[in-house]
């Protein structure tokens, strides 16, 4: 069943305050939650649990403004457990915020479980952004202990008033799960421009594949800093990509397998970072 954020009182003009209406159709017991078309603001933290399907009519059609330092936090549940780990699916929507966001515009995070799991995550046609040229994000999209997540066709436009940029990471991926590492990452057709890293990895993770993605005008493009653990040897594809990026294009100090090919990298030269630049840099355990 889906439930229509008007039907709770959502107004979208961009200009009445939403926060209310929105957090009671999340607040629902329904799975999927439609946005029509419409601007609506959002004023305090926004919270959802349990299987979500957020749709929008579109990307330039249906936009969520954090008029503030404000998320949209979502619990999933244990990450390795099939019966309680929640569905996440966002899709056909914007999410923008009008200041430099010190979190994550969505913060998504399951707890640590061990075992395979059917359920997944998906975000399809979204776009992460500041509103004016100034606004930006610490994260765009916040990814802890997610499973199957397939994501396509995103764009995270940062701050693009500052040069090196002030806007941190388009996606940050987090494993901190000691019983089940988070696994099956594929990202196709994700754009970043004018963030501090596009992709950034950190604690352990199985399974990165980038295919078909752009990295324009950042500090760096896809970084990860975890470290491998027990008999795991996580891999890490990177296919078909284009980098303009002012430090480094891909630096991996974790993925133990890779496949790095059909890319183009250049080096972005502002401030005199060109000096620093390198395109691909490997400091882990054994990378082949």
């Amino acid at each position: 069943d889906v439930v229509n954020v008007k039907d709770f009182g959502a107004v979208g003009d961009g200009v009445t305050d939403d926060t209310a209406a929105i957090q009671a159709a999340f607040n629902s017991s329904k799975d999927s939650i439609y946005f029509p078309e419409g601007s609506y603001k959002i004023t305090a933290n926004l919270a959802r649990s349990g299987n979500t399907q957020i749709i929008g009519q579109g990307l330039n059609s249906s936009k969520i403004i954090f008029s503030g330092n404000y998320s949209l936090n979502y619990n999933g549940g244990n990450g390795g457990d099939n019966y309680s780990m929640s569905h996440l699916n966002v899709e056909n929507i914007s999410f923008e915020c009008t200041v430099v966001n010190t979190g994550a515009i969505i913060n998504a995070e399951w707890v640590d479980g061990i075992g395979n799991t059917a359920k997944s995550t998906s975000f399809r046609n979204v776009n992460f952004s500041g509103t004016s040229g100034t606004g930006g994000f610490a994260h765009g999209l916040r990814l802890k202990n997610a499973r199957n997540v397939r994501l396509d066709n995103l764009r995270f436009l940062g701050d693009r008033s500052n040069t090196p940029f002030t806007s941190g990471n388009g996606i940050t991926i987090i494993g901190d799960a000691p019983n089940g590492a988070p696994a099956e990452f594929f990202l196709d057709a994700v754009q970043c421009f004018f963030v501090n890293t596009g992709i950034q990895v950190s604690g352990f993770v199985e399974g990165l594949y980038v295919d078909k993605s752009s990295f324009i005008a950042c500090n760096n493009g896809i970084i990860s800093d975890g470290t491998a653990s027990g008999s795991g040897r996580p891999l890490l594809l990177v296919n078909n990509c284009h980098f303009n990026t002012g430090k480094r294009a891909i630096e991996n100090t974790f993925f133990v397998q890779t496949n790095i090919s059909h890319n183009s990298f250049y080096a972005l030269d502002y401030s005199g970072t060109s000096t620093e630049y390198k395109g691909i840099v490997f400091n882990n355990n054994g990378a082949d």
